[in-house]
């Protein structure tokens, strides 16, 4: 995940974005990505640079494994990014950031008056806390080397 975020447009004087770099910036996103497309994760292995490139390698609890480069310093097109997936019947490149804008907004409109009328949805609080767990952990990892993790339950 490679945007151009910090380096100009409404975020790039950002404090907090500033501080605390494209995993809490641009991290959450990802983990959902990943974690929807590959299932739950297991262990996480993280590691950065001081010029604000943040490498993960992730164990996921069905034997899959992703590994993700994040840097919201990179001088690429806004608002677009791709996603490519790897297994043994070859590839898949999906293009994240290029769908129509009113129709995204269409959809959350519709699923937030769902939920405004009891229904439960697949990301709601529960999976907020999750994906922050994630985020967590690769804080972690960090200072302290690979973290394992707990599987989520509901």
């Amino acid at each position: 995940m490679l945007t151009a975020a910090f380096l100009s447009g409404p975020f790039a004087d950002s404090a907090w974005r500033r501080e605390r770099g494209a995993l809490l910036d641009v991290g959450p996103h990802v983990f959902d990505l990943l974690d929807a497309a590959l299932g739950p994760v297991e262990r996480i292995s993280a590691r950065a640079t001081a010029r604000g490139w943040v490498g993960i390698h992730i164990d996921h609890q069905n034997g899959a494994g992703s590994d993700v480069t994040m840097s919201c310093e990179v001088g690429v097109e806004a608002g677009r990014f791709d996603v490519e997936l790897y297994g043994p019947e070859g590839s898949l490149t999906f293009t994240v950031g290029t769908g129509d804008a009113d129709d995204l907004h269409a959809t959350i409109r519709s699923e937030f008056t769902q939920v405004t009328r009891g229904n439960v949805h697949p990301c709601d609080v529960h999976r907020g806390l999750y994906i922050q767990q994630l985020v967590d952990a690769a804080e972690r990892s960090l200072d302290a080397g690979p973290v394992s993790l707990v599987p989520p339950t509901r």
